[in-house]
């Protein structure tokens, strides 16, 4: 967390605290703060609090430190207790918002962010932090658009945040499938900041959608020079190898991944589909099998359709049926998993259920094909 409180605001309150003044305890946790002391921060600040407990920059700065420590409940209080005693301050409630985004409480952050934008609607940061939560929520229109506040209302060159800002609007726009965009926005980040990892995974994940792999993978190369455990990259390296085919060297980059990042259930995902690339489906189903331990639910889909894939190449049709079953469950309109369903079903000797299957899948995609000449060959028998 930064801070923004001014000096002429805190020498003011300083003036009307009784002596001894917490001032001097103030200014050393915002010295430790800065270079990552948080817990030696954190005993600076509680002394200035000891000497006046009503210094409220204190009680923010203490919500700041113990954010970063992985206390954000703890800080909800701290910056309540700043509230009761200032209840615009600025950076209570942007610094609530963020501790409210961290403990998953997404639309009670949005909800501090837009009171914070109620009181200085030019804020920068408040409009960055928005859309990170946007984001998460996989907004990424509003999310776009928060960005863009952000870097309407600051100076590139001068806001020392404007690279993350660049940053996490291409990130969002690369969500938001206008890559070519996304590459502007991230190119704009690096020209700020070349120095930093996450740009240069976002343009390889960028890269990798348009279809330059070569390009991609010296992206994520850049990214791991930077930061050589970056097991999202090594993962996402893996990807781009077994779609150029190269499924051996794809799983050595998952390994990477999961020796940094054990639970990581992309890396597991990404194995999965390398070995049964390599039709070693029951190595690939274990793999699943991890990655459904941890994967979060919006992609549960994509892994129960994968390992009904494997399951039917085993020939174990009543497995695979479950599979996909869990697949549409997880999300009704996976066309996908519909049709899957429709050919497993055929197998089975179950042919009016596989015409109900293949037409969910034509009434959610009305363009598949396949799924139309399949559902239309039974109808004729």
């Amino acid at each position: 967390m930064k801070r923004t409180l001014s000096g002429f605001a805190i020498a003011l309150l300083l003036a009307s605290c009784s002596s001894p003044a917490p001032g001097h305890a103030y200014d050393q946790g915002l010295a430790a703060y800065d270079v990552g002391e948080y817990e030696q921060a954190l005993k600076h600040y509680d002394r200035a609090l000891k000497l006046d407990p009503s210094f409220y920059p204190a009680l923010v700065r203490r919500g700041d430190a113990l954010v970063d420590l992985g206390e954000a409940e703890a800080a909800l209080t701290a910056y309540d207790q700043a509230l009761a005693i200032d209840l615009d301050n600025l950076d209570a409630l942007r610094g609530r918002a963020y501790a409210l985004f961290e403990l998953g409480r997404y639309d009670e952050a949005l909800a501090n962010y837009d009171q914070a934008i109620a009181i200085a609607p030019d804020a920068p940061l408040v409009w960055l932090g928005k859309g990170d939560v946007h984001t998460r929520l996989r907004q990424y229109d509003a999310a776009i658009a928060a960005y863009d506040k952000a870097l309407a209302n600051a100076d590139a060159q001068t806001w020392p945040e404007a690279w993350i800002a660049w940053n996490n609007r291409g990130d969002a726009l690369f969500y938001a499938r206008r890559y070519d965009a996304a590459l502007e926005s991230i190119d704009k980040a690096l020209a700020l900041e070349p120095e930093m990892a996450d740009p240069w995974f976002i343009r390889g994940n960028i890269l990798a959608a348009l279809n330059r792999p070569d390009e991609a993978l010296s992206a994520y190369d850049e990214a791991l020079k930077r930061m050589p455990e970056f097991f999202a990259a090594q993962s996402a390296k893996g990807n781009t190898l077994l779609k150029a085919n190269q499924p051996e060297a794809a799983i050595a980059q998952y390994d990477l991944a999961l020796e940094t990042e054990p639970d990581y259930p992309y890396a597991w995902q990404g194995k999965g589909n390398a070995l049964s690339q390599l039709q070693r489906y029951d190595e690939a189903i274990a793999a699943y099998d991890q990655a459904l331990k941890t994967i979060p639910e919006g992609d549960r889909h994509s892994l129960f359709n994968s390992r009904g894939n494997a399951n039917m190449a085993l020939g174990n049709g009543d497995r695979a049926l479950k599979d996909y079953q869990q697949a549409v469950k997880a999300k009704p309109d996976f066309a996908e998993g519909w049709f899957n369903q429709g050919n497993v079903l055929v197998l089975m000797g179950r042919e009016e259920d596989a015409i109900e299957a293949y037409a969910e899948a034509l009434r959610l995609r009305p363009d598949y094909a396949e799924a139309r000449d399949r559902r239309d060959r039974l109808g004729q028998k």
